[in-house]
Protein backbone atom coordinates (compact mmCIF):
# COMPACT_ATOMS: atom_id res chain seq x y z
CA UNK A 1 0.00 0.00 0.00
CA UNK A 2 1.05 3.15 -0.89
CA UNK A 3 2.34 5.95 1.56
CA UNK A 4 -0.20 8.42 0.34
CA UNK A 5 -2.96 6.03 0.93
CA UNK A 6 -1.59 5.46 4.35
CA UNK A 7 -1.62 9.19 5.21
CA UNK A 8 -5.02 9.41 3.63
CA UNK A 9 -6.59 6.53 6.02
CA UNK A 10 -4.85 8.06 8.90
CA UNK A 11 -6.44 11.48 8.36
CA UNK A 12 -9.86 9.67 7.98
CA UNK A 13 -9.30 7.80 11.75
CA UNK A 14 -8.99 11.73 13.15
CA UNK A 15 -12.72 12.01 13.04
CA UNK A 16 -12.51 9.94 16.27
CA UNK A 17 -9.93 12.15 17.82
CA UNK A 18 -9.53 15.11 19.44
CA UNK A 19 -6.65 15.94 17.09
CA UNK A 20 -8.25 18.42 14.86
CA UNK A 21 -10.06 20.45 18.13
CA UNK A 22 -6.25 20.72 19.40
CA UNK A 23 -5.28 22.20 16.19
CA UNK A 24 -7.66 24.66 17.25
CA UNK A 25 -7.63 25.28 21.12
CA UNK A 26 -4.26 25.20 21.69
CA UNK A 27 -3.11 28.42 19.21
CA UNK A 28 -6.35 29.78 20.41
CA UNK A 29 -5.33 29.87 23.94
CA UNK A 30 -2.30 31.62 23.04
CA UNK A 31 -4.12 34.34 21.04
CA UNK A 32 -6.97 34.70 23.76
CA UNK A 33 -4.36 35.37 26.10
CA UNK A 34 -2.09 38.27 24.53
CA UNK A 35 -5.89 39.43 23.01
CA UNK A 36 -6.92 40.28 26.39
CA UNK A 37 -4.03 41.73 27.98
CA UNK A 38 -3.98 44.02 25.28
CA UNK A 39 -7.93 44.89 25.79
CA UNK A 40 -7.06 44.91 29.36
CA UNK A 41 -4.28 47.86 29.23
CA UNK A 42 -6.77 49.70 26.29
CA UNK A 43 -4.05 49.38 23.53
CA UNK A 44 -1.73 51.39 25.16
CA UNK A 45 0.68 48.72 25.42
CA UNK A 46 0.66 48.63 21.36
CA UNK A 47 0.43 52.55 21.00
CA UNK A 48 3.95 52.03 22.74
CA UNK A 49 5.86 49.68 21.18
CA UNK A 50 3.77 48.90 18.32
CA UNK A 51 2.45 45.27 17.36
CA UNK A 52 5.76 43.70 16.56
CA UNK A 53 5.45 43.59 20.49
CA UNK A 54 1.92 41.62 20.12
CA UNK A 55 3.68 38.91 17.83
CA UNK A 56 6.58 38.41 19.88
CA UNK A 57 4.52 37.62 22.96
CA UNK A 58 2.31 35.53 21.07
CA UNK A 59 5.39 33.98 19.60
CA UNK A 60 7.37 33.33 22.79
CA UNK A 61 4.56 31.89 24.78
CA UNK A 62 3.95 29.20 21.60
CA UNK A 63 7.46 28.54 21.15
CA UNK A 64 8.03 27.97 25.08
CA UNK A 65 5.37 26.33 26.21
CA UNK A 66 1.71 25.63 24.17
CA UNK A 67 3.65 23.80 20.77
CA UNK A 68 5.64 21.17 22.84
CA UNK A 69 3.04 20.14 24.65
CA UNK A 70 0.46 20.33 21.65
CA UNK A 71 3.32 17.77 20.00
CA UNK A 72 2.81 15.98 23.30
CA UNK A 73 -0.75 15.91 22.56
CA UNK A 74 -0.54 15.27 19.04
CA UNK A 75 1.29 11.92 19.08
CA UNK A 76 -0.37 10.48 22.00
CA UNK A 77 -3.68 10.97 20.48
CA UNK A 78 -2.53 9.51 17.09
CA UNK A 79 -2.07 6.28 18.88
CA UNK A 80 -4.53 6.21 21.64
CA UNK A 81 -6.96 6.08 18.35
CA UNK A 82 -5.65 2.27 17.91
CA UNK A 83 -5.03 1.46 21.86
CA UNK A 84 -8.56 2.62 22.24
CA UNK A 85 -10.20 0.83 19.53
CA UNK A 86 -7.80 -2.48 20.37
CA UNK A 87 -7.05 -2.11 16.06
CA UNK A 88 -3.89 -3.39 16.50
CA UNK A 89 -4.43 -6.80 15.73
CA UNK A 90 -5.99 -5.55 12.85
CA UNK A 91 -3.96 -3.38 11.45
CA UNK A 92 -0.83 -6.42 12.05
CA UNK A 93 -2.92 -8.62 9.99
CA UNK A 94 -2.91 -6.41 6.89
CA UNK A 95 -0.49 -6.80 4.36
CA UNK A 96 1.37 -3.86 5.22
CA UNK A 97 5.14 -3.46 6.63
CA UNK A 98 4.76 -2.17 10.50
CA UNK A 99 7.61 0.12 10.01
CA UNK A 100 5.43 1.62 7.06
CA UNK A 101 2.70 2.09 9.65
CA UNK A 102 5.37 3.59 12.27
CA UNK A 103 6.45 5.60 9.92
CA UNK A 104 2.92 7.65 8.42
CA UNK A 105 1.49 7.94 11.85
CA UNK A 106 5.15 9.82 12.56
CA UNK A 107 5.07 11.83 9.61
CA UNK A 108 1.13 12.92 9.83
CA UNK A 109 1.74 14.24 13.37
CA UNK A 110 4.78 16.00 12.20
CA UNK A 111 2.16 17.30 9.69
CA UNK A 112 0.32 18.78 12.45
CA UNK A 113 3.14 21.13 13.38
CA UNK A 114 2.87 22.62 9.93
CA UNK A 115 -0.87 23.26 10.18
CA UNK A 116 -1.25 24.20 13.86
CA UNK A 117 1.64 27.05 13.25
CA UNK A 118 -0.45 28.19 10.29
CA UNK A 119 -3.70 28.10 12.68
CA UNK A 120 -1.32 30.49 15.32
CA UNK A 121 -0.44 32.40 12.71
CA UNK A 122 -4.08 33.07 11.15
CA UNK A 123 -5.40 33.34 14.68
CA UNK A 124 -2.72 35.96 15.22
CA UNK A 125 -3.38 38.08 12.02
CA UNK A 126 -7.15 37.52 13.45
CA UNK A 127 -6.93 39.23 16.26
CA UNK A 128 -4.76 41.67 15.26
CA UNK A 129 -7.64 42.97 12.24
CA UNK A 130 -10.33 43.01 15.42
CA UNK A 131 -8.22 45.42 17.43
CA UNK A 132 -7.74 48.08 14.83
CA UNK A 133 -11.64 47.76 14.36
CA UNK A 134 -11.87 48.81 18.07
CA UNK A 135 -9.53 51.41 17.24
CA UNK A 136 -6.41 50.15 18.64
CA UNK A 137 -3.32 51.76 16.53
CA UNK A 138 0.20 50.61 16.59
CA UNK A 139 3.04 50.37 14.14
CA UNK A 140 3.52 46.96 11.62
CA UNK A 141 0.67 45.55 12.48
CA UNK A 142 1.38 42.40 10.12
CA UNK A 143 5.13 42.26 9.88
CA UNK A 144 5.91 39.21 11.78
CA UNK A 145 8.75 36.91 11.42
CA UNK A 146 6.12 34.13 12.55
CA UNK A 147 6.10 32.34 8.97
CA UNK A 148 9.98 32.46 8.24
CA UNK A 149 10.31 30.86 11.62
CA UNK A 150 8.33 28.06 10.15
CA UNK A 151 10.89 26.03 7.97
CA UNK A 152 13.01 26.10 11.44
CA UNK A 153 10.37 24.99 13.71
CA UNK A 154 9.82 22.02 11.62
CA UNK A 155 13.37 20.84 11.62
CA UNK A 156 13.48 22.02 15.37
CA UNK A 157 9.94 20.04 16.43
CA UNK A 158 10.93 16.73 14.89
CA UNK A 159 12.94 15.51 17.27
CA UNK A 160 10.08 16.26 20.40
CA UNK A 161 7.59 14.24 17.65
CA UNK A 162 9.78 11.35 17.21
CA UNK A 163 10.47 10.87 21.07
CA UNK A 164 6.76 11.49 21.60
CA UNK A 165 5.67 9.08 18.72
CA UNK A 166 7.95 6.64 19.94
CA UNK A 167 6.18 6.35 23.55
CA UNK A 168 3.09 6.78 22.45
CA UNK A 169 3.19 3.78 19.61
CA UNK A 170 5.25 1.51 22.20
CA UNK A 171 2.91 2.11 25.36
CA UNK A 172 -0.49 2.43 25.65
CA UNK A 173 -0.50 4.58 28.90
CA UNK A 174 -1.51 8.10 28.19
CA UNK A 175 0.15 9.34 30.77
CA UNK A 176 3.91 8.32 30.17
CA UNK A 177 3.90 11.12 26.79
CA UNK A 178 2.33 14.00 28.40
CA UNK A 179 4.35 13.67 30.99
CA UNK A 180 7.10 13.70 29.61
CA UNK A 181 6.42 16.41 27.81
CA UNK A 182 5.40 18.83 30.90
CA UNK A 183 8.92 18.21 32.21
CA UNK A 184 10.95 18.69 29.08
CA UNK A 185 9.03 21.76 28.11
CA UNK A 186 9.35 23.45 32.00
CA UNK A 187 12.91 22.40 31.94
CA UNK A 188 13.74 23.70 28.47
CA UNK A 189 12.42 27.24 29.49
CA UNK A 190 15.64 26.87 32.10
CA UNK A 191 17.99 25.68 29.83
CA UNK A 192 17.64 27.96 27.28
CA UNK A 193 19.88 30.33 28.91
CA UNK A 194 22.37 27.89 29.32
CA UNK A 195 25.00 28.40 26.69
CA UNK A 196 26.79 24.47 28.35
CA UNK A 197 23.22 22.91 28.53
CA UNK A 198 20.51 23.92 26.34
CA UNK A 199 21.73 21.24 23.36
CA UNK A 200 20.97 18.06 25.99
CA UNK A 201 17.28 18.78 26.11
CA UNK A 202 15.87 19.00 22.35
CA UNK A 203 12.91 20.76 23.67
CA UNK A 204 15.31 23.65 23.53
CA UNK A 205 16.11 23.63 19.88
CA UNK A 206 12.65 25.33 18.80
CA UNK A 207 13.70 28.23 21.10
CA UNK A 208 17.21 28.85 20.32
CA UNK A 209 16.54 28.63 16.52
CA UNK A 210 13.56 31.16 16.26
CA UNK A 211 14.05 33.22 19.71
CA UNK A 212 17.70 33.63 20.00
CA UNK A 213 19.92 36.05 17.98
CA UNK A 214 23.55 34.26 18.04
CA UNK A 215 23.98 32.80 14.75
CA UNK A 216 26.27 30.10 15.70
CA UNK A 217 23.59 29.14 18.68
CA UNK A 218 21.10 28.46 15.95
CA UNK A 219 22.75 26.84 13.35
CA UNK A 220 23.82 24.64 16.24
CA UNK A 221 20.15 24.06 17.27
CA UNK A 222 19.33 23.17 13.60
CA UNK A 223 22.23 20.77 13.07
CA UNK A 224 21.53 18.99 16.78
CA UNK A 225 17.74 18.89 15.31
CA UNK A 226 18.66 17.22 11.97
CA UNK A 227 21.30 14.94 13.68
CA UNK A 228 18.97 13.35 16.70
CA UNK A 229 16.17 13.14 13.98
CA UNK A 230 17.97 10.61 11.82
CA UNK A 231 19.54 8.61 14.71
CA UNK A 232 15.70 8.36 16.39
CA UNK A 233 14.28 8.06 12.91
CA UNK A 234 16.66 4.78 11.90
CA UNK A 235 16.89 3.51 15.68
CA UNK A 236 12.89 3.89 16.67
CA UNK A 237 12.24 2.79 13.26
CA UNK A 238 14.23 -0.81 13.19
CA UNK A 239 12.86 -1.68 16.92
CA UNK A 240 8.98 -0.61 16.28
CA UNK A 241 8.77 -1.34 12.80
CA UNK A 242 10.01 -5.07 13.92
CA UNK A 243 8.83 -5.48 17.21
CA UNK A 244 5.23 -6.78 17.88
CA UNK A 245 3.07 -4.21 19.74
CA UNK A 246 1.32 -4.79 22.61
CA UNK A 247 -2.34 -5.79 22.09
Amino acid sequence: MKIFTLIRIEFLKLKRSQILLMTLLCPLSVVALQFLIVVENSGQVITDKGWGMYWMGAISLWYMFMLPLYISLVTMLMNAVEHKNSTWRLMASMPIPQWQLYLTKGLVSWLFVFFSSIVMYGLTSLSIFIMTLMGYEGQDSFSSPFLLHLAKVMLTSLPIVLIGHMISWRWKSVIAPLALGVVMTMTAMTLANSAQYWMFNPWTYNLIATLVNDGKSVIDALTYSAILSVILLIGSTLWLGRKEVNM
